[in-house]
């Protein structure tokens, strides 16, 4: 039996994809400690793994999330303010190896000033150094991001000075991004990454890594009986758009369709207002099962979001509120499986339009279901330890 820590980044759309390997890793015999925040205790500890926290970690609003830059920041500043004492309370848990997020700086700095064989694991599309991200639309959305967050800019500059001069920090905006090991694992499918075909070896495409959550309250999946289901999700972050919710009762309102809505733990339910007869509004819901019985999702187009909604073969209308969720809603519209719409021109007008026209189009379902039995192919949780353990026995000399 070996030990594991696992170094996160405390934000939902970065545990959640973990969540699977974990249970994998523990299943197999390994002891892995987990540093994460408060929030995420109770589902770290459910998969068998061992809590540590971070302490009080950086407060960040969802605006934060909807520009590039700010979130290079985020994750800077993260790193200043835990490396003092994370390589500490690493090295105290004497693992065998480590793992982290590809976004926590501090993972592959703690990594290297311990001299542990460490994975790197990504829960979005790496960018590839040969082609870019591989939508057009997005690089010049970069652009505009830039514009607006040049003042973060100007921050991080500083911030990796510092970890250059404290911790020998290399490496430039990209990186912070890609903090790269030996080991990476992509949660997706060669076929749904942009050009797959440009990145080497050290880049394992292991798909999704899906777990059943049980932090949702009950919910009558009956009444799905005999009906086509549209569900509608704004992720974790950005959830507080009480005007789209309201557009979404007057696009969709009355259709002969079942709408689930699922609007976050921020929203009272009740300040909605009137809710259509075809709509059921919850705080929280199961969303892998409703997927596994949806027709549509109307999404944010986070990657785990999209991931799941297409694991199960079903069509996508793409809204992108922030960060890399262009990215992914360009890859949707590339690959035929959904539409991709700007949010501010997503009128219910427009909306329901879009919605009607992609339920009618059966090539948008079966590109859908090609991109899920690529998911199921790439060997999933099981694979992803598979791997993580060859690298870890084979870079401590284990045989």
């Amino acid at each position: 039996m070996g030990t594991a820590v696992y170094l996160g980044t405390p934000a939902h759309g970065h545990v959640n994809p973990t969540l699977a390997l974990t249970v994998e890793l523990v299943k197999r015999g390994e002891r892995v400690v987990y540093f994460a925040t408060e929030e995420f205790r109770a589902k770290i500890e459910r998969t068998g793994a061992v809590y540590r926290s971070y302490g009080e970690a950086l407060k960040t609003e969802s605006a934060v999330f909807e520009n590039v830059f700010s979130v290079a920041e985020v994750a800077l500043t993260l790193a200043v303010e835990l490396l003092p004492s994370i390589v500490e309370r690493v090295a105290a848990e004497k693992p065998d190896y480590l793992l982290h997020d590809a976004l926590a700086v501090w993972g592959k700095l703690t990594g290297r000033r311990l001299g542990l064989p460490a994975v790197s694991t990504f829960p979005y599309f790496p960018t590839s150094a040969r082609k870019g991200s591989g939508a057009h639309r997005f690089d010049l959305e970069i652009l505009r991001m830039l514009a607006v967050g040049f003042p973060c800019v100007i921050r991080c500059l500083r911030l990796m000075k510092r970890l250059r001069r404290e911790y020998g920090r290399r490496g430039g905006f990209a990186d912070i991004f890609a903090n790269l090991e030996p080991l990476n694992l992509v949660f997706t499918s060669q076929y749904f990454q942009p050009y797959a075909n440009t990145f080497d070896e050290r880049y394992k495409f292991v798909g999704p890594q899906l777990a059943s959550r049980s932090e949702f309250e009950q919910f009558p999946l009956e009444s799905f009986e005999g009906k086509s289901v549209i569900y509608i999700s704004m992720g974790t972050i950005f959830n507080e758009g009480t005007r789209f919710y309201q557009e979404c009762f007057q696009a969709l309102g009355g259709l002969n369709h079942q709408i689930v809505l699922s609007v976050g733990d921020k929203i009272d339910i009740a300040s909605l207002g009137r809710i259509p007869g075809n709509f059921i509004v919850r705080n929280r819901v199961p969303q892998l099962q409703i997927l596994g019985r949806a027709d549509l999702f109307i999404t944010h187009g986070g990657l785990n979001s999209a991931t799941e909604g297409l694991y199960y073969g079903v069509p996508l209308v793409v809204i992108p509120q922030g960060a890399d969720q262009l990215l992914v809603a360009c890859r949707v519209h590339q690959l035929g499986a959904g539409v991709y719409l700007n949010r501010k021109k997503a009128t219910p007008k427009r909306l329901r339009e879009t919605v009607l026209r992609v339920l009618a189009d059966a090539s948008i379902r079966r590109n859908c279901i090609t991109i899920g039995d690529s998911f199921r192919a790439a060997g999933g949780h099981e694979r992803a330890a598979d791997e993580v353990l060859r690298f870890a026995r084979r870079r401590n000399g284990v045989a």
